[in-house]
């Protein structure tokens, strides 16, 4: 069902309501052939280069047409800001960008729509994530190479830290999720509260660029940062469909209460826990845990074209710096230094008027700031066409979205036509949208799907319950209903700003309970049915599969034979079509539009995507499912992902081509599949149209669910149910639904002739 309150928000393109569905490219955050394991993937930093990640251009084709097979039509493209700028400041990978914009014109001749993604996690594999060039660090006067021993990051190639000899490092012993604990370390907490708060938070903390001229370190990482994507969106024009805002930006230290403290509980703690002074004395070489005593960033380096003002001496805490601590001491002076918005400098620096500083919230006072720059130096200077994502923090309420800066602000000088172009404030509205992220943390976090307790962290992160056990759902219906709430939360706050919602990432670890489902040798004849089970003849399915027709009665009964399948041992993927079934029905309730994270072309039963010990990838060469079929090979857990759905909505009436626009008389208002029947539901609002003005449907029906027999890779079984009046015909894997005109919904229902298929045939167990 769609959200409470007001109708969803969707896609509109050439007089379409579009469902978009897809993935995120995963291989895309790291330079190839430097995994986060390997001990040498961080040297030579401003050497590396990012072409051919996430695809090879010459085997990018075959990807394109498995996720294409799939039903999926839009793809999340991630552009790490070291991918553009890593040689230093100014100096760009022209190579890597021409490299891009090939990427995305295969795509989009494949009939991707494509969204680039500024990513990022926790700043930097430098840092212990992804996302920006080493330089930027040492330009906040960090010393990566010393992360480890003062806890100030965890990088995974380092573990385990108290082992000197880095030919005894062991990536593989560190614990799951590791990198999550980042969040609370000094090295990402200080970058993101320079690079969002620097004037008011560090005001000393100043650069001379290779312009020679000096400016807070705010505005220097901000300027270099929007002028690198520029790049990049110069290039691209009007190519891709949207654009993402920074991936997952956080707040850093801004808006920490008492720095005495952990307070952030939704953060993973796992090994060391450092409170945020604890971390900025371990920095400085002061014993917390007995660690070795050095000091960070004690000299420039000679690679990057800046320096320091002299109000920013090298070798100093910059908190220490503005008064938060005191280094000789280790005294905590202002515990509550980011909890105030400080009006001024001075008072920034001495924090000696606490009657002056003003209450804030992160959100509100720098990111939407931020994003409103993103969006008219980035996204509008060069395409006046392309959708604008808005991601806040990770569950954070989305702000009204900011206005123009200036009535000219908004000019496109580079439009598709060449032509300079002026939006108003309701054509920009068009052009915005929603990309939240949302996972289920305690699927991801304890690998194991959970069935019969969940939370609402959504709501608990929002402050929606008094006690924290009320946020608590016990129950199989009740997980799957909270989970259902969150994204219907996520939904409301899109609907809310008049803009639709795409979350741009979730999905589920495949290595659960201790990988054991990836402890299965691969099926020995390619001549055996997709997943090692035959499926019954077409004799025993009753009837031939329907190819087109009108109205229908009856339905084709479910299989009362099919096999349940168990949770344990090697080959069982049930849990995982579990978990993930609740999510992506989740999205159907609310009529969400997604990109799951993720498809690695190179993802491994061993190191997963060779990122951190991620391994969420849709799809795995060594799964051994499908061995015969040319798409379906290696996909993990499938039947909850590979599914129907509504591609798109026409109505004779439609004309709008604007991205983001609701001008569609047709709408619709449920989708719905089971995986237990194999039944599927639409219903569509014809909203009191003209007689005449019939409406068109796309639905994507996949073979997988729906395949008359393995031997023929395009019949379907279907048994569909339409209104009277209403028609259908079915091409390859999309239905096409004729809505006859009038007012009232109207509903399709299909099933699969002759019954569900069983966990074997669908991949879900594999022999």
């Amino acid at each position: 069902m769609a959200p409470p309150g007001r109708q969803a928000m969707q896609f509109q393109h050439d007089g379409k309501t579009l469902f978009l569905r897809g993935v995120n490219l995963a291989d895309a955050k790291f330079p190839p052939g430097r995994p986060t394991y390997l001990r040498g993937s961080l040297d030579d930093a401003e050497k590396c280069s990012y072409i051919d990640a996430p695809l090879e251009l010459k085997r990018a084709p075959e990807h394109l047409e498995r996720l294409r097979y799939l039903g999926y039509n839009v793809l999340r493209l991630p552009v790490p800001w070291e991918a553009l700028e890593h040689a230093g400041p100014g100096i760009y990978d022209d190579e890597y960008i021409d490299y891009i914009r090939q990427l995305v014109e295969i795509c989009n001749k494949y009939g991707f729509k494509v969204i680039i993604n500024p990513h990022q996690d926790l700043w930097s594999r430098h840092a212990g994530g992804s996302g920006a060039p080493l330089w930027t660090l040492h330009a906040c006067g960090l010393d990566p190479d010393h992360f480890g021993e003062t806890h100030a990051a965890i990088r995974y190639c380092e573990w385990p830290l108290d082992e000197p000899d880095p030919a005894k490092k062991d990536p593989k012993s560190i614990p799951p999720m590791m990198w999550t604990t980042n969040h609370n370390r000094l090295a990402s907490c200080t970058i993101f509260a320079l690079f969002y708060g620097g004037r008011d938070f560090a005001p000393r903390c100043n650069i001379v660029g290779e312009d020679g001229v000096e400016v807070n370190i705010q505005d220097y990482l901000q300027r270099r940062y929007y002028a690198a994507y520029a790049r990049l969106a110069e290039k691209l024009g009007n190519l891709p469909f949207g654009y993402d805002g920074m991936n997952e930006p956080e707040p850093g230290y801004i808006g920490w209460q008492d720095l005495n403290v952990n307070e952030r509980e939704h953060t993973a703690k796992i090994h060391s826990n450092p409170t945020p002074i604890q971390g900025m004395r371990l920095a400085m070489g002061q014993e917390q845990r007995e660690v070795q005593e050095f000091r960070l960033g004690q000299t420039e380096d000679p690679r990057w074209p800046f320096r320091r003002s002299e109000s920013w001496p090298l070798g100093t805490c910059v908190w220490a710096l503005h008064g938060v601590w005191d280094v000789e001491t280790g005294e905590l002076k202002c515990p509550d230094y980011f909890a105030h918005l400080p009006h001024t400098s001075e008072a920034a620096t001495k924090k000696e008027n606490k009657a002056d500083a003003t209450p804030f919230t992160f959100v509100e006072s720098y990111w939407r700031e931020f994003h409103r720059q993103w969006t008219e130096s980035v996204v509008r200077a060069h395409s006046a066409k392309t959708v604008s994502f808005m991601q806040p923090c990770v569950f954070s309420p989305l702000p009204a979205p900011s206005p123009p800066a200036s009535a000219g602000s908004n000019a496109h000088p580079k439009s598709l036509t060449g032509q300079g172009e002026k939006l108003d404030h309701d054509q920009q509205m068009t052009l915005l949208a929603y990309s939240p992220h949302f996972y289920d943390g305690l699927t991801v976090m304890r690998r194991h799907w959970h069935e019969s307790w969940n939370a609402d962290v959504v709501g608990l992160i929002r402050g929606h319950y008094k006690f924290k056990a009320f946020g608590l759902r016990v129950g199989k219906g009740k997980v799957r209903k909270v989970i259902s709430d969150q994204i219907g939360q996520l939904a409301q706050d899109g609907a809310d700003n008049g803009v639709p919602t795409l979350i741009g990432e979730t999905g589920i670890p495949f290595n659960l309970d201790g990988a054991k489902a990836y402890r299965v040798s691969r099926p020995s004849s390619a001549t055996s049915s997709p997943a090692g089970s035959p499926i019954p003849s077409a004799e025993k399915q009753q009837n031939t599969a329907l190819s087109s027709g009108t109205s229908e009665e009856g339905k084709g009964g479910g299989n009362e034979d099919s096999e349940e399948g168990g949770e344990g041992g090697g080959g069982d993927y049930t849990a995982h079509v579990k978990a993930m079934d609740a999510l992506v029905s989740a999205c159907d309730d609310h009529l969400v539009n997604f990109t799951l994270w993720a498809y690695s072309a190179v993802n491994t039963h061993e190191w997963g995507d060779g990122w951190n010990g991620e391994d969420l990838s849709l799809y795995c060469d060594e799964t051994g499912s499908f061995p015969s079929h040319p798409y379906l090979a290696g996909a993990r857990a499938p039947a909850a992902w590979c599914r129907p759905f509504v591609q798109t909505l026409a109505s004779s009436s439609s004309s709008s081509s604007a991205p983001t626009s609701g001008a569609t008389r047709a709408r619709l208002v449920r989708m719905a599949f089971d995986l237990k029947t194999s039944r599927f539901e639409a219903e569509v609002d014809m909203d009191g149209g003209e007689k005449e003005e019939e409406a068109i449907a796309t639905v994507y029906v996949p073979w997988l669910h729906y395949r008359q027999s393995d031997e023929d890779t395009e019949q379907l079984a279907l048994q569909v149910q339409v209104a009277d009046g209403d028609a259908w015909e079915v091409k390859g894997q999309v239905l096409t639904w004729r809505i006859r005109g009038g007012g009232g919904r109207r509903r399709l229902e299909l099933e699969r002739q002759g019954g569900v298929l069983s966990p074997r045939q669908l991949g879900t167990i594999i022999v």
